[in-house]
């Protein structure tokens, strides 16, 4: 079977897609999936690169999403996944058995393992995977867009549901709204009847976005985006999304109302801030660190888009055969949306 996967790190030019061996045994709990669409994020760009202090065994196979068809499956499970139904995968594998996996749990595991992180991932033709990390994908959506979907929708939904308890008439900020997660997060959180203030860096981005239905949007660098949240609302967002890190942090502070929350699930630029402790805690602002989220979290927000009839916005569709061109068309911010690879 075909996969796309790197000997060594460093940019785009370092994948290669090569032929590797098919599966050969389906383990006690586990099915074999024939995958049609993968998509990129950015966990794979930092994978790709070399993620600090994680190191992962080369050669390796990126892509944390996917959807395919079960060909094999184990008879002796318990489950309603069957040979020839259409499937999602969680991208988080826990140890299945500690506190954590027992509650459901399973991006708290100890052990936690991630698709196309600490263990092989979706950008090839055929994957063993264990039964309990699948999902029915949703009939009404196309292979591409349901592939596209299972990262950026679950920590979408943990952000704005799990985490956040968001309501009908609150208002979130979400920095970095023009990206496969970001435009997830925006129709998500529309769908949920919130105000959605949204910032991006381009004129173009923006007014997508504006398409899109958000009620405010910012094209960052060109006024002070946190000054302007809180006239807005008249106080303060009460969430925002912060997955972009040491460049945006102290303004989601600013931004929030007192006793709001921000949700933070990534580092875009960079891990480290000079942090004004005293502006924490005078705003009672509660920050909330998370990453991925567990299968019953997915399984309630592909319930929530399909009775919405939600769908995500698709940028761009890649052969697998074109993965190079994929990623440095994604890492340099081109996108609007998410970028898929057909893998079969």
């Amino acid at each position: 079977m075909k996969a796309a996967r790197f000997h060594t790190h460093g940019g785009p030019e370092v994948l290669r897609v090569e032929e590797i061996d098919d599966p050969k045994d389906i383990p006690p709990g586990h099915a074999l999936v024939e995958i049609r669409y993968a998509s990129l994020n950015r966990i794979d760009i930092h994978v790709r690169r070399g993620y600090p202090g994680i190191p992962i065994d080369l050669p390796h196979i990126p892509g944390a999403d996917m959807v395919g068809v079960v060909r094999e499956i184990d008879p002796n499970t318990d489950t309603d996944i069957k040979k020839g139904d259409r499937v999602l995968a969680t991208p988080v594998i826990g140890c299945g058995y500690c506190r954590y996996c027992s509650n459901g749990e399973e991006n708290k595991c100890s052990k936690w393992r991630m698709l196309g992180f600490q263990v092989d991932g979706t950008y090839r033709e055929k994957i063993v995977l264990p039964i309990r990390q699948l999902v029915k994908a949703p009939d009404y959506l196309e292979d591409h867009e349901a592939g596209s979907i299972p990262l950026s929708l679950l920590v979408s939904w943990r952000a704005l549901r799990t985490l956040g308890g968001c309501k009908p008439g609150d208002t979130v900020l979400v920095w970095g709204a023009s990206g496969g997660t970001g435009t997830i997060l925006v129709k998500l959180a529309k769908s949920m009847g919130l105000n959605v203030i949204a910032v991006t860096r381009s004129e173009w981005k923006a007014d997508k976005l504006a398409s899109l239905g958000v009620d405010h949007v910012f094209i960052k660098g060109r006024e002070d985006i946190s000054k302007r949240a809180v006239e807005i609302t008249g106080g303060g967002v009460d969430l925002v999304v912060d997955y972009i890190g040491a460049e945006t942090f102290n303004d989601s502070i600013r931004a929030v109302r007192k006793g709001g929350k921000i949700i933070v699930f990534g580092v875009e630029s960079g891990s480290n801030i000079d942090l004004n402790i005293r502006m924490l805690y005078l705003a009672h602002a509660t920050v909330i660190g998370t990453h991925t989220g567990s299968r019953g979290e997915l399984l309630d927000a592909l319930r929530f888009i399909s009775r919405k009839r939600l769908r995500p916005v698709i940028d761009r569709i890649y052969s697998i055969e074109d993965v190079v061109e994929a990623h440095k068309y994604f890492e340099a911010y081109q996108h609007f949306g998410k970028v898929v690879l057909k893998t079969g």
